[in-house]
């Protein structure tokens, strides 16, 4: 009942509140990515996993923009190479075949997210947190991909929306973010959250909730992320299942990022990986903490696909003329612009 009543203080309506002030600083978010969001994550969860019609019509046009197909290009050579060489290699095609819609949806909407707290973060600061966010993305996503409870979108978000959201806090006092991140460190703490809510009237993951409503992942998804990244209980007892999943992915993502190693508690047993899951895990992990992100795919740009230096992605793809149709009316909801200016 404490560790409830502890959690439920770090997530009230105030907060929340709160929160949603921090969140806005975002800006609305562009229908060129909101509805192609939704129409995602309805495929996944109403489509039985498969890209539908619409969906796939919407996810080509958003890979069409060289902005968004670069980082999508380098996160398939980060997290499913070995699918895309099994398919042949990378082109648009393969990049909709290696990932579920939820997964295309949570990197899309962490793309959107990512750039858009770059553009407005002092370069001081930016450069201070870069590093976290990239390696803590990048690890999420391959615990993600290692425990299909988890899945690749959820350990990306686990991994990233925190420090994107708190970076949003120095937007308004970057004294107090800078002083706040200096006793971090000397406390040699992941975070404090009684202080984020006494200095800021909200924490970061209440912030982060709501992004992730933002990118229409819903109220109830939303609320167990929040729920269970402020669980205050070891093994996040008395959470629902739902809560329970990020509980368990924030305890695998410091764990392997502190020590390198498998969080030594007893946990479901769906949350364990396979023995031969489990290796590729450590060894990826490893690699970032020796070497940081391997692509760090989000910060890729136009500027890193092209057809001279990556060709395979420029084969002439098209989407068929049954598919266009069909979608023909949310085309007019996309604009070039839009895409570019994040």
């Amino acid at each position: 009942m404490e560790e409830q009543n502890s959690t439920t203080i770090l997530n009230t309506a105030e907060s929340l509140q709160v929160a949603r002030a921090y969140a806005s600083l975002i800006g609305e978010i562009p229908s060129s990515f909101s509805t192609t969001l939704r129409t995602l994550i309805a495929d996944e969860e109403k489509n039985g996993g498969k890209l539908s019609s619409n969906g796939r019509f919407l996810a080509l046009r958003l890979l069409k923009s060289r902005g968004v197909l670069a980082p999508t290009y380098y996160a398939a050579l980060t997290f499913r190479s070995a699918q895309l060489s099994a398919l042949g290699g990378a082109s648009l095609e393969n990049l909709l075949r290696v990932f579920s819609p939820m997964d295309l949806a949570g990197m899309i909407g962490l793309l959107y997210f990512y750039r858009r707290v770059k553009n407005f973060t002092s370069q001081l600061v930016w450069d201070d947190v870069r590093p976290g966010i990239l390696s803590a993305v990048e690890a999420g996503g391959h615990i993600g991909s290692a425990m299909s409870r988890i899945g690749m979108a959820m350990g990306t978000c686990v991994g990233g929306l925190g420090l994107l959201s708190l970076c949003l806090f120095q937007k308004q006092d970057e004294k107090a973010f800078k002083e706040y991140r200096r006793y971090l460190r000397s406390a040699k703490l992941p975070f404090d959250l009684s202080l984020e809510m006494s200095t800021w009237g909200c924490t970061r993951f209440n912030v982060s909730a709501v992004l992730m409503q933002l990118l229409g992942f819903g109220v109830p998804v939303a609320s167990a992320y929040s729920q269970g990244l402020t669980c205050t209980n070891p093994l996040g007892q008395g959470l629902t299942p739902e809560a329970y999943r990020f509980k368990i992915t924030s305890l695998w993502l410091d764990s392997l990022l502190c020590s390198g190693e498998i969080p030594n508690i007893a946990h479901k047993g769906e949350y364990y990986p396979t023995k031969a899951a489990s290796l590729i895990l450590l060894q990826d992990v490893g690699t970032i903490k020796q070497q940081g992100s391997r692509y760090s795919f989000l910060d890729k740009t136009k500027d890193d696909v092209s057809p001279e230096k990556t060709p395979q992605l420029f084969g002439g793809a098209s989407v068929p003329s049954k598919e266009a149709e069909v979608a023909s009316d949310l085309a007019q909801q996309i604009k070039d612009d839009e895409i570019e200016k994040i």
